[in-house]
């Protein structure tokens, strides 16, 4: 469980293209994120996740409470990926919230069921 005082939160993602952006989608969250260069997408995947935390929190709701985990078909794409993308620079935490870790892994051929 995710609370309040927790200092990181580990989530990994699966990174694929769409159309023209580059799409992020958290595994253990339902959470997805839209960049038009895939070198922005770490950070774009991080502010999604800061406002899901942020939404939950004014709910009354510990962090992330009731974001279901990702379709299973993209742990399937997560497992069969063999890049990871990983900032050269480290990101800075955009909130007062916990630090997000994890990989990002990038699929170039993709079928979205």
């Amino acid at each position: 469980m995710i609370t309040e005082n927790t200092s990181e939160i580990c989530i990994n993602a699966i990174a694929y293209r769409e159309g023209n952006v580059y799409v992020a989608q958290a595994i253990e969250y339902d959470i997805v994120a839209h960049a038009k260069q895939l070198h922005d997408l770490p950070m774009a995947l991080m502010r999604s996740v800061a406002d899901n935390i942020a939404i939950t929190l004014s709910l009354g709701r510990e962090p992330l409470a009731g974001v279901a985990r990702a379709p299973d078909r993209f742990q399937d794409m997560f497992n069969e990926a063999q890049v990871s993308i990983e900032p050269v620079t480290p990101i800075d935490n955009p909130s007062p919230f916990p630090k997000t870790g994890g990989s990002i892994r990038y699929l170039e051929t993709l079928e979205v069921a």
